[in-house]
């Protein structure tokens, strides 16, 4: 009978063929097997317990870092939001060649030039498109609107100067003139009245209906007067000589309707006082039969305007005030000094 050979406790047999195998043996010496795979190292592992202590302070570190996680997180959220929101309310503008960036929204200011003028003599009157100012030569005008305008000075007894003017905006434009005396000239203290050398007038179509005459009005009657036309040191005198009897109307510059109308019987003189400062224009009417609800004459009718305006300015002086007056003669007179043109009689009526 064959058998293996007895083993004691230790020692090992092959799984194979049961032989004995000698510790350390990687190979089976009966049948020859490979014995490394059956026979894992066994390494005996001792286990010394220990202890590791954490300083109180060096945890609540640890813990604090962890606590802050969140709140910084939701500060960056804060911060990614606001950006977002300021980016679409606040606008953005960029300028060519600026590589896109943004640049700062400026107000846009509309800028003005001024005017300098200057004339000989000084103190005329300064009109800017047509209008008057203000202002008296040696001027500046200032706040101009840029592009061109028409600038006029104008004195009594003298021809208008006048230019274009091209105002350049925050620079200043010049115009200086000399004026020339006109041929109809008037006085230091004006007397005005009708040339001698007129030639006749004439006569305007009859009225389709011969009205009633009215009462005749007393000389320097008024007829009509605004209630803003009072109030001022101006005054006007008016002389007419024998003949008809006279309607005169003043008209302030660019107004529809006269200020005052007075009437004036024939080889009379009237005054109109406190007449407010401002350029004015005189008509006048002469004629025969009065008739007071259009107020004009029924017959010898005859229209006229003076080609002149009529200034009237106040200035304070030491120990009074400076102011002008006018006096007209509205019959023609040898030599006179102001000129004047036929009107319509509809379109003195309108006033």
């Amino acid at each position: 009978m064959t058998g293996s050979a007895p083993v004691g406790p230790d020692e090992r047999r092959c799984p194979f063929c049961r032989a004995a195998v000698p510790e350390g043996a990687d190979v089976c010496p009966q049948c020859g097997r490979i014995l490394r795979e059956h026979f894992p190292v066994v390494a005996s592992v001792t286990a010394t317990p220990t202890e590791t202590f954490t300083p109180p302070h060096q945890k609540i570190a640890h813990h604090a870092r962890r606590r802050l996680v969140w709140p910084g997180i939701a500060v960056a959220m804060v911060l990614i939001v606001s950006a977002v929101i300021f980016g679409l309310v606040q606008p953005r503008r960029t300028v060519p060649g600026n590589s896109g960036l943004p640049v700062a929204q400026t107000s846009q200011v509309e800028q003005t030039g001024t005017i300098s003028v200057s004339s000989e003599p000084s103190g005329t009157s300064i009109l800017l498109d047509d209008r008057y100012t203000d202002a008296r030569t040696p001027a500046t005008i200032t706040g101009v609107v840029p592009g061109p305008h028409d600038v006029r000075v104008r004195m009594t007894g003298y021809d208008d100067a006048n230019t274009q003017v091209e105002v350049v905006a925050g620079s200043t434009s010049s115009f200086s003139a000399t004026l020339v005396k006109s041929k109809t000239v008037a006085a230091v203290v004006p007397s005005v009245s009708k040339p001698a050398a007129k030639p006749a007038i004439p006569r305007p179509p009859a009225q389709p209906a011969t009205p009633k005459a009215s009462p005749r009005p007393a000389n320097g009657a008024i007829l009509k007067r605004l209630s803003a036309f009072r109030g001022g040191l101006g005054t006007l005198s008016i002389h007419i000589d024998s003949g008809p009897d006279a309607i005169v109307k003043v008209v302030k510059n660019g107004s529809s309707q006269a200020s005052v109308t007075v009437y004036l019987r024939s080889n009379s003189t009237t005054k109109v006082s406190g007449i407010p400062d401002g350029v004015y224009r005189i008509l006048f009417a002469t004629g025969r039969g009065y008739e007071a609800v259009h107020k004009t004459f029924i017959s010898d009718l005859s229209c006229s305007q003076f080609d002149d305006t009529f200034e009237y300015t106040t200035a304070a002086e030491p120990g009074g005030q400076r102011y002008r007056k006018w006096s007209i003669t509205l019959s023609q007179v040898l030599n006179g000094n102001a000129s004047s043109s036929d009107m319509p009689a509809d379109s003195f009526s309108e006033y």
